[in-house]
């Protein structure tokens, strides 16, 4: 069982994202340009509920990017994050900002991320910077509970 924090009273579910830091990822060794960082900081990935059973995953890989709705709900896919990956899971709330145009940087996981939420800060560059931010905005840790 996956304990969430408590949403405002009356705000809709589309609101609030799950940001995911694995510390483990699988597959082909990390570009050139992550092998500096520290393991546990390399990527990171968002999660929406979408549904009652189905679960919006989105992340950047490399060159391309994932939207995938798994038919599950959202505590299976945070439990199998954290069992599978180790990732450290924060609970925040989408930014709200008015629509205009702005310069980002070179597409990461780092920037997919900033970009679904709203967040506009040029200087976040770097997974570890990403999740220092939202916890100052009042990011909380999603961690699971014994069933």
């Amino acid at each position: 069982m996956i304990t969430l924090p408590a949403m405002p009273p009356g705000a809709p579910d589309s609101q609030y994202w799950l940001v995911a830091f694995p510390a483990h990822t699988f597959g082909p060794p990390p570009p050139w340009y992550l092998r500096r960082l520290d393991a546990r900081w390399r990527h990171c990935l968002a999660l929406r509920m979408v549904g009652p059973d189905a679960t919006l995953i989105a992340e950047h890989i490399g060159s391309f990017t994932r939207l995938e709705i798994q038919p599950r709900k959202l505590g299976d896919a945070i439990r199998e994050l954290q069992e599978k990956n180790a990732a450290l899971i924060v609970f925040v709330a989408e930014q709200r900002t008015e629509a205009r145009a702005m310069m980002r940087g070179p597409l990461s996981c780092v920037e997919f991320v900033k970009a679904l939420l709203g967040i506009r800060r040029p200087w976040i560059v770097t997974p570890r910077q990403l999740y220092r931010h939202l916890r100052r905005l009042g990011a909380c840790h999603v961690f699971p509970t014994k069933a």
